[in-house]
Formats: C-alpha cells, sequence, structure tokens
C-alpha cells in the first residue's frame, strides 16, 4: 500500500477471513482506494480510510487473530442504538483501519471487527499518516510457493 508518507507492507489472512479478504482484493485491484483519504485518524490508536456503503456488505468473520499494533481490520458502522455492541452485525464494506496501539489499547476491538490481516513492514510510516494524507495506491502481490 503506497502512501502519500510512505509505503506500507501487510499480510493478509485468507485462511482465517476469506470473504473479507477477497472483498479487500477485489477492491484494490479496481481502484477503489487510490487517492483515498485516511479519514479517521487517532495517533496512538488507528487510521482508518474508505468510504460509506456504496458497496455490498459482508459477513463478519471473527476470527482468532487480535488486535494488535498493525492489525488490519473492516470498520463497521455504529451499532444502530444496541449499547451492548460497537458495531452493527455484518455491515462491513469498504472501510478498513490499521491499528497503531498495543494489545491494551485495542482489545474492545477484538470479537466486533474482522482481522483479515497484520503489517508486516512500514508502521513507521503507519505512524505518521494524518487526515492530510492519502492512499495513492494498493498493489497486490500474490504469494509464491517455495
Amino acid at each position: 500500500m503506497e502512501t502519500t508518507k510512505g509505503a506500507l507492507v501487510a499480510e493478509l489472512y485468507e485462511d482465517a477471513a476469506p470473504k473479507t479478504v477477497a472483498n479487500f482484493l477485489k477492491l484494490a485491484k479496481e481502484g477503489y482506494y487510490d487517492n483515498m483519504v485516511w479519514h479517521r485518524v487517532e495517533p496512538g490508536f488507528v487510521i482508518q480510510a474508505g468510504q460509506g456503503p456504496d458497496k455490498p456488505t459482508i459477513p463478519d468473520e471473527v476470527n482468532a487473530h487480535k488486535h494488535r499494533r498493525g492489525a488490519l481490520a473492516m470498520a463497521k458502522p455504529g451499532s444502530a442504538g444496541d449499547p451492548s455492541r460497537l458495531s452493527a452485525p455484518d455491515s462491513a464494506s469498504t472501510q478498513f483501519y490499521v491499528t497503531l496501539g498495543e494489545r491494551e489499547k485495542t482489545k474492545h476491538l477484538n470479537q466486533e471487527y474482522t482481522v483479515f490481516g497484520q503489517v508486516t513492514e512500514g508502521m513507521e510510516v503507519a505512524d505518521k499518516i494524518t487526515t492530510q494524507d492519502k492512499i495513492k495506491t494498493i498493489k497486490v502481490v500474490e504469494a509464491t510457493d517455495g
């Protein structure tokens, strides 16, 4: 993922969140995220990009992967008045985020949002992103055996 601040490299968890990964890759290959701003930036917690619900929603795929520094996860709309939930179930679409905080700051997100990848390079770039920055493009590199 090339941003105006530099590159982020992530590994995606296709086995743990196949529908989420397929949705993200489809959008990335279509250029959906190209030149999109990081509309939510909370230093030490999260950076988030994506648009509203203009694309189909996907089901939650909560899995064994937890929110920790560098987790890549799908954002969802609010809980629609249900105080027991942080978000509406099965409502992820295009918005995703990268967690900047350690597990203690992000553990409340576990079991609510689908973690579908992990940033493996470039967290120093993620830490510098502001709402003035954009995703230039997301390049998909397929894994190879061996």
